[in-house]
């Protein structure tokens, strides 16, 4: 199994850290606070990092400001949803959620869905190919 790391950047000069591996771990409240206090979370309406990612997964924390929006996605593998903290209405095909801390939604692949953060909120997603 190959281990890779993701390449530092600008914004994260630091940021060299095992995305890939046997075990990958991640500690989710330092790596949430990291977002709130980086320059991008103070422009824009969020911030995100991927904590894994092979060729088949790939995991994200994001958090959200309150009000952000994320219209109109559809992504070619399933797609998974957890609050970490805080709350979503995601509106499907037909249908809406509301997504409280600790909650949990898992769409199929080609399932368009539109995202609306109610509070600020930490989420952690998952993607699949």
């Amino acid at each position: 199994m190959e281990t890779r790391y993701n390449d530092a950047t600008i914004n994260r000069p630091d940021g060299n850290r095992m995305i890939e591996g046997p075990v990958v771990f991640s500690d989710l409240p330092e790596i949430s606070r990291q977002l709130w206090s980086e320059k991008a979370y103070a422009t824009n309406e969020l911030n995100g990092i991927t904590v894994f990612k092979t060729d088949n997964l790939t995991t994200v924390l994001t958090i959200l400001k309150k009000g952000t929006h994320i219209n109109k996605n559809e992504l070619e593998g399933p797609y998974s949803l957890l609050v970490l903290n805080g709350k979503l209405s995601i509106k499907t095909e037909g249908e809406k959620y509301k997504l409280r801390t600790g909650q949990m939604l898992n769409l199929q692949a080609r399932v368009e869905f539109s995202i609306v953060a109610e509070k600020e909120t930490v989420l952690l997603h998952s993607t699949a190919q």
